[in-house]
């Protein structure tokens, strides 16, 4: 399956500005540098690593598969159950 890099930006530009950030606090957040955020916003990237898809969700406190698939984060582990005592 091959990521869609123009719906990838746009979800990165929507988790952005629910923040009321500009480009400039997601690059001082996320250590990516900012002509890399401004292509992948435009979807001008034909790929991305994915240490930068992790970073920018960490940054923008969103889960990667949102931003790879715009679905929200799906749980893979069972919660442990809270101590009890």
């Amino acid at each position: 399956m091959e990521l869609d890099m123009a719906a990838f930006g746009k979800r990165i530009v929507a988790a952005r500005e629910r923040r009321h950030w500009n480009q400039q606090d997601l690059v001082r957040r996320s250590g990516i540098r900012q002509n890399l955020l401004s292509a992948l916003e435009c979807g001008h990237k034909p790929s991305v690593r994915a240490d930068t898809v992790l970073r920018l969700a960490a940054a923008l406190r969103v889960s990667t598969d949102y931003l790879l698939t715009g679905k929200p984060a799906t749980r893979t582990r069972p919660r442990t159950p809270a101590a009890v005592g």
